[in-house]
């Protein structure tokens, strides 16, 4: 449905990068989670993202 995400004003150019998502909701036809990325080498932060997901069944 949507996807909203934050870059922050730092980038990688080498290394690692991890997502990690965690949900904020989980309802019967729509979720929604958060998912964070950083880089893993120095545990900076490069972006955040909000989805939201329609539950088709």
């Amino acid at each position: 449905m949507a996807a909203r995400w934050s870059p922050w004003r730092t980038s990688a150019t080498d290394g690692t990068m991890e997502a990690t998502a965690t949900p904020v909701h989980l309802g019967r036809t729509t979720q929604v989670w958060d998912a964070e990325v950083v880089h893993r080498d120095s545990g900076r932060r490069l972006a955040l993202v909000r989805a939201t997901q329609l539950l088709v069944r």
